[in-house]
């Protein structure tokens, strides 16, 4: 069965969240096989990581594995999104084919590092804070000295994950800004900083909407297992290999139903906003997209 062409049109956040719904449930074998492909291995890598670092009493900085799959997920959603639009047939293996030929693998590794040193810097700039702050919390009379300390550290912490959020979101068309006009990295950043100056806040609607909701349901699924751990920790008691497999499996879950709905709500937010300053249609998107393919197709036969 071929694919039904959709039609590109400016929406608000109400009818751009019912769009991505919509599109993930009439292509939800496609979507969530993309986020699949990556996040499977991962989540069998960080059962064994986790295990380790809970023996070793280290800090858990695996969150940082998920940032370049998060962003070939969104990378190869703007393809299928892109093709599903065009009323065009794709797969999962095509999307991800497109991203690792030469003309655009590149780009999109350099715009992801340049993207996230923007958003993390702060946190790893503090990071180091985080073992004193808990050594001070497991004092049973701290000073008063001690207090301040705390607090001056709860704030910076604070001031990290405001930066955090407000370039995640001010960078948030990083990817599909590079794929669709197959631009350079510094391009994409720029690009991206220069269609959310005006749409910053409809892009924190939904960004945060999808985040929320999602948040909500991790709650729901996590709730009773991180109770359990917490339970041992508490009580001093090594965790349950168990637990930490069942954590991980359902955090795993989760990032495969959240990381496609957010990434096709992403591209659809970059739809509008282009279909607003530059009159972008179907047209445009099937000839930007092309130029990319043609692009690569050339680069073949020159070698």
């Amino acid at each position: 069965m071929s694919a039904i062409k959709r039609r590109l049109r400016p929406m608000g956040i109400v009818d751009l969240l019912d769009e991505t719904v919509d599109l993930f449930k009439s292509n939800f074998a496609l979507l969530v096989g993309v986020a699949t492909i990556l996040y499977v291995p991962i989540s069998v890598i960080d059962i064994i990581n986790t295990r380790a670092i809970r023996q070793s009493a280290g800090v858990n900085w695996s969150f940082l594995w998920t940032i370049l799959p998060e962003a070939l997920v969104t990378a190869a959603l703007t393809f299928a999104v892109s093709e599903r639009y065009l009323g065009r047939d794709t797969s999962i293996g095509q999307c991800y084919a497109r991203i690792f030929k030469s003309k655009v693998a590149w780009p999109f590794i350099g715009a992801v590092l340049i993207k996230y040193a923007f958003v993390f810097t702060p946190f790893f700039l503090i990071a180091g804070i985080i073992e004193p702050m808990a050594e001070m919390g497991r004092s049973v009379n701290p000073s008063q000295a001690d207090i301040i300390r705390m607090l001056e550290m709860l704030g910076l912490l604070m001031a990290a994950v405001i930066w955090m959020i407000c370039f995640e979101v001010k960078l948030m068309l990083v990817e599909p800004s590079l794929i669709v006009e197959s631009c350079g990295p510094l391009q994409a950043i720029s690009r991206s900083w220069k269609l959310m100056k005006k749409n910053y806040w409809k892009g924190f609607g939904i960004y945060f909407t999808v985040v929320l909701v999602f948040l909500l349901i991790a709650l729901m699924l996590l709730g009773p297992v991180s109770y359990v751990q917490v339970r041992e920790q508490m009580s001093g008691k090594q965790g349950s290999y168990w637990v930490d497999i069942l954590s991980r499996v359902l955090i795993a879950i989760v990032s495969t139903m959240t990381i496609p709905v957010l990434g096709t709500a992403k591209i659809l937010f970059y739809y509008d906003v282009r279909i607003r300053k530059d009159g972008f249609d179907i047209e445009i998107l099937a000839n930007e997209l092309g130029q990319g393919v043609k692009g690569d197709a050339g680069e073949k036969e020159n070698t």
